[in-house]
């Protein structure tokens, strides 16, 4: 599956980007993947990641939101397609894509628009077994402190070998958030 933001630039005119690297980041900074010119967008104002053919937006503490679907999102949150993602004056539909194989990197390809809704809730009851049934593995992480590089104390990070799930444990805590489990495993 490709992902795509589908654009509406002005009256009739469509335009779509492709998600080919994640962390694909928008925002107004050069560095940025999508690149948008409004003062009211931050420098690096929201970020996309795909995990197992799943989308996700996050907001980067911008000063004035990304919603999904005309809600402010607060955390990493799901994208299905057919989802409005507005940054501001620009709004994105969010567009799965299925592409037939090229045979070089410029040609063009023929492109289906997929349908298919994903489902979240079929990860639901395999993150909650792998909690119950202490299937993480935990990776114990030095805290230092910046200005000495002292340690102060160790992080917890929490790691399991499916390959249902994603690998990524950012992206794996953010799902777990979803479902108000991030904090289960004691």
């Amino acid at each position: 599956m490709q992902w795509c933001l589908e654009a509406v630039a002005d009256a009739g005119r469509k335009w779509l980007v492709t998600i080919e690297s994640v962390p694909f980041v928008i925002g107004r900074a050069g560095d940025c993947e999508l690149k948008l010119t409004d003062d009211r967008i931050s420098r690096h104002h929201c970020e996309i990641r795909i995990s197992s053919n799943l989308l996700w937006i996050r907001d980067l503490e911008s000063t004035n939101g990304t919603y999904v679907n005309t809600n402010k999102i607060k955390c990493a949150e799901l994208l299905e397609p057919n989802d409005i993602i507005s940054i501001e004056k620009y709004k994105f539909k969010v567009k799965g894509v299925r592409a037939s194989n090229s045979k070089t990197p410029h040609e063009t390809i023929h492109s289906t628009l997929s349908k298919e809704t994903l489902d979240l809730s079929y990860f639901e009851p395999k993150l909650q077994m792998l909690l119950q049934d202490r299937k993480v593995t935990p990776h114990f992480q030095p805290v230092a402190r910046f200005s000495d590089l002292t340690e102060v104390g160790y992080e917890i990070l929490g790691r399991v070998d499916d390959e249902d799930l994603p690998s990524n444990p950012s992206e794996l805590l953010d799902m777990a958030a979803c479902f108000g489990l991030a904090s289960d495993w004691k």
